[in-house]
């Protein structure tokens, strides 16, 4: 809504600077196109029109052009709701952020559901991922940030005609997963048991199996990862489990 007000308020203006034009120079004068800008600082209004390019044309210097312009657009009842300001050779306009909001709620009161609506991506397919929870730590405020995020992209992205595929990695594998279920059980050096490369000792037994398919599992499919974390077992010198401190004894 807001780039309709900024087109609205351009081409407003190039229609009072053809006019301008035409009490001085007659019809027929050819100007440059309107360059609409963004003010750099808050305070000097939502819009910015640079008046340099029409000095040469209107024989006349770009403060004087904008001092005009406002003047002849102040004086219009049907000019464009906002408030006009001169920043030297520019002519700024102030927009009621307000009086929009309150339009474009009214709008979306009015059209319902289908407000924003559009078929502009259909037939494409796009894959969304976003929050990867684990056992491993409990979620806060910044995983709750990622899922609105997460969430809210998706709708926007299946309004607009897509078709979404939501992603959502639930992180139950791998070595820090070993670590919380081997951890309070190896706190102890007299609780420590050997593990090897082949099955793992370092849970209590009712989880003994689940926990050393994993590490085997983890081994099958990130050979290369893992091998940085579970050292290489050798008869001859017994190794410690990067992951949980335990020794190590090839069997």
């Amino acid at each position: 809504m807001l780039d309709e007000v900024r087109q609205t308020w351009k081409e407003y203006v190039e229609a009072r600077l053809a006019e301008l034009a035409a009490g001085k120079l007659g019809e027929g004068v050819a100007l440059p196109a309107l360059v609409l800008q963004t003010p750099p600082k808050p305070e000097m209004g939502d819009i910015a029109f640079p008046l340099f390019a029409y000095a040469k044309a209107l024989h006349m210097g770009p403060a004087q052009i904008a001092a005009q312009l406002k003047g002849a657009i102040e004086a219009d009842p049907s000019a464009p709701s906002g408030t006009l300001l001169l920043a030297g050779p520019y002519l700024n306009i102030k927009l009621d952020m307000a009086s929009l909001a309150n339009t474009l709620y009214q709008k979306v009161v009015g059209e319902g559901a289908p407000y924003g609506h559009t078929d502009m991506l259909k037939g494409k397919k796009v894959m969304i991922e976003f929050s990867c929870p684990n056992t491993n730590k409990p979620l806060h405020l910044g995983h709750m940030r990622n899922d609105s995020l997460g969430s809210s992209v998706s709708e926007i992205l299946k309004a607009n005609g897509a078709e979404v595929m939501k992603v959502n990695l639930i992180n139950n594998r791998g070595v820090h997963i070993c670590k919380s279920g081997a951890g309070p059980r190896l706190s102890r050096p007299a609780r420590r048991e050997t593990i090897s490369s082949e099955t793992t000792m370092c849970a209590s037994p009712p989880g003994r199996k689940r926990l050393s398919h994993n590490i085997r599992r983890m081994v099958e499919l990130f050979p290369s990862r893992t091998g940085r974390r579970l050292r290489r077992v050798r008869p001859d010198r017994p190794s410690t489990c990067w992951s949980c401190g335990s020794r190590a004894t090839a069997r």
